[in-house]
């Protein structure tokens, strides 16, 4: 039996104009064997779908696609092309009825725009709120003709061409202004460029492209060139521009060992590259592939838009009836023409064209702005939740994370020794302490004689220390590196990391960090807003009131282990909703259970946001734009219902009796202003 492939790609489908398409594409596929999961991206107009390779491949989900009217093609900008034309309609019209009458020039000037709704846009195996809308159009258009034999009137024929022309310029208004947001959303990071680079380990002569890097090649980057692979600068100097990933224009300057960011852009002159990640595996790919795979969390789906949209034509045929009933009671004239206009007022004025864009236009605008910042956002909905707590972890949020040995002592005979093992044990340590210390032992011990450690066992203790087993020349040594309890069982100096050898106490270290020079204007910021600010560390007691008392915080929880953390957050989140942000180093299982978590420059943990600078006003920026979200998307909702709820009860003919009703012509500019106040507030 073969095992299952499971795969996920993303198809780019050309023609998804509204919520109702993302749940035909649902519908068309989720009942399909092999196809296990559907997700659409409306403004990217894209599908990510997830599928058992063994039992349907590419091609047939394309063909299943295209059976139901979609294009899985590349997309193709084409609304701004429509609108200018409907556009030039639009206006010729308007300047032949004031200038020359004429009711045959008039109907064929109206059928362009009804001909391009025909043959370019509508499809009849689509069903969307774009479909409803330019179909009301066509049937203001038939139902103007249908006016020259039940009603010869020619100022009521020339109003029903005019809502037909009308209609379709500002649907295309609108679908042109949303294409605007998406060409600028979706051009907001810039792609690496392709570029040549000298290649050899030896001679530095070959030349090749960026599919030809492995890890551990000698490049030559040259200037003006953009670095193709994360590496390390192998020989040489230069100035390196980064604004390809802070979206600042800052000059770093980079020598022997500095690390250097694939997507950057050398400046000065030219230096040699040791590749350390293979290109699809840098920094920038990562961020690329990041936004890419998160981009179906910013799909809002809504039920009522979904019923409300399926039901809107059974809604219409009523008014349609009803309408026919009572003149038919009261004996009018023109019955079938006034019903029909009636039915056509209702399909225009409540078709949820709007509503459909509300929320999503809302959160592309947020998505947008905050990748300007630096911030990326895997799930955007938790930010609409109302922030009651806001915890930090200490070390590499509050602080720099940045550990410095100011002083040490080895009281052992053999120090390179000691040194060495320490190094070994803290080679592949990500905790910045581990990182300091491996770092200053190795600077210690580089030009000494090289002892063969062989590391057989190491753990880690969370907020206390590690503990490892290590076989030199056959001899085993027992190494402990923490906390004064965890290695001497007794208490003694609480700013020491003391090292014992064989349960035998062989030294300590003094390491400093120092505090982020944005942490106390953060934090001022933020008790301003009204924000309960703590601080949650495994550190000492005594280091974390040292930090609190120059952010002047009293909310202190020391001496928390991973899971005690976790604990914490939970306890405050029965009391509200609870933000945490922390260097995503081991304090991830509290920002996974955090109703937002937060961390800087990880996307291997289970944080919500991602801040790609590690600079805490990201933060006060991104509570700001938060707060201006949750009014946006309150508003659009607002603006998208009112005019509907107000304007269906006149168009079905509740207030005909009193001669106050609208036709197709007003319900076509209310529709208009009830999408176009959507997008200009989703744009202010």
């Amino acid at each position: 039996m073969n095992k299952s492939r499971i795969v996920s790609d993303i198809f780019t489908i050309q023609n998804i104009t509204c919520y109702q398409c993302s749940e035909k594409i649902k519908k068309a596929l989720i009942d399909i064997e092999g196809i296990y999961k559907v997700r659409v991206n409306l403004f990217l107009k894209q599908s990510k779908i997830c599928y058992d390779a063994n039992l349907i491949d590419y091609n047939k989900i394309i063909s299943i696609l295209k059976s139901y009217g979609f294009k899985c093609e590349k997309y193709e900008y084409k609304w701004s092309g429509l609108f200018y034309i409907n556009l030039c309609v639009f206006i010729l019209q308007n300047f032949v009825n004031i200038l020359y009458y004429n009711l045959l020039t008039n109907f064929i000037l109206s059928f362009i725009p009804v001909l391009l709704v025909i043959l370019k846009v509508n499809n009849k195996k689509l069903l969307s709120s774009d479909s409803f809308i330019l179909n009301g159009a066509f049937a203001s258009y038939i139902l103007a003709m249908f006016s020259l034999w039940d009603y010869n009137n020619a100022k009521e024929t020339t109003s029903l061409l005019d809502t037909a022309t009308t209609i379709i310029l500002f649907v295309f208004l609108g679908k042109f202004l949303q294409e605007t947001i998406q060409i600028k959303n979706t051009k907001i990071l810039k792609l690496i460029q392709n570029n040549n680079f000298i290649k050899g380990k030896n001679t530095f002569t070959n030349t090749s492209n960026k599919s030809e890097i492995n890890i551990g090649d000698i490049l030559l980057i040259e200037e003006g060139s953009y670095i193709p692979a994360d590496g390390t600068v192998y020989k040489g100097s230069t100035y390196i521009n980064e604004a390809n990933l802070t979206g600042e224009c800052n000059l770093i300057y980079k020598k022997q060992g500095s690390f250097i960011y694939a997507g950057t852009q050398n400046i000065s002159k030219s230096f040699y590259l040791k590749v350390e990640n293979l290109a699809k595996d840098s920094f920038i790919s990562r961020i690329h592939k990041f936004i890419e795979e998160n981009s179906f969390n910013f799909i809002y789906e809504s039920k009522i838009f979904s019923n409300f949209t399926r039901n809107i034509k059974y809604f219409s045929f009523v008014i349609f009836n009803i309408n026919i009933v009572i003149r038919l009671l009261k004996k009018e004239s023109f019955i079938l023409f006034n019903s029909f206009k009636a039915a056509l007022s209702v399909v225009i004025i409540a078709c949820p064209c709007a509503f459909s864009i509300a929320i999503p236009m809302a959160f592309l605008i947020f998505n947008y702005d905050s990748l300007r910042k630096n911030i990326l956002i895997k799930d955007i909905n938790p930010l609409l939740k109302n922030v009651n707590y806001i915890f930090f972890d200490k070390t590499g949020t509050l602080t720099e994370g940045k550990f410095t040995v100011s002083e040490y002592k080895i009281f052992y005979n053999d120090k390179s020794l000691i040194l060495q093992l320490i190094r070994t044990i803290e080679k592949e340590e990500d905790h910045p302490i581990g990182r300091a210390l491996f770092f200053f032992s190795n600077e210690l011990v580089i030009n000494d004689k090289q002892i063969p450690v062989a590391l057989h066992k190491k753990h880690y203790f969370s907020s206390l220390g590690i503990e490892a087993i290590l076989e030199v020349n056959k001899n085993i040594y027992h190494i402990k590196i923490g906390t004064d309890i965890f290695v001497t069982k007794t208490k003694k100096d609480s700013n020491k990391t003391y090292v014992s050898l064989n349960n035998i106490l062989v030294g300590y270290f003094v390491l400093s960090d120092k505090l982020r020079e944005e942490s106390i204007e953060c934090i001022n910021k933020l008790r301003s807003m009204n924000y309960y600010c703590a601080v949650i560390t495994g550190d000492r007691k005594e280091n974390a009131q040292k930090t609190c008392e120059k952010l002047n915080l009293n909310h202190i929880f020391f001496n928390a282990s991973s899971e005690e953390k976790m604990k914490i957050i939970n306890e405050y989140k029965k009391k509200g909703n609870v933000l945490m942000i922390g260097d995503g180093i081991n304090d991830s299982a509290a920002l996974s259970v955090s109703d937002i978590g937060i961390s800087f420059s990880r996307f291997n943990t289970l944080a919500n946001i991602v801040f790609l600078k590690e600079d805490l006003n990201l933060l006060v920026d991104l509570l700001i734009m938060k707060k201006k979200l949750t009014r946006k998307v309150n508003l659009n909702i607002l603006l998208s219902c009112v005019y509907n709820f107000i304007s269906i009860p006149f168009a079905t003919g509740l207030f005909y009796k009193w001669n106050i009703h609208v036709s197709p012509n007003v319900s076509c500019y209310i529709m208009m202003i009830s999408s176009l106040s959507v997008i200009i507030n989703t744009l202010l």
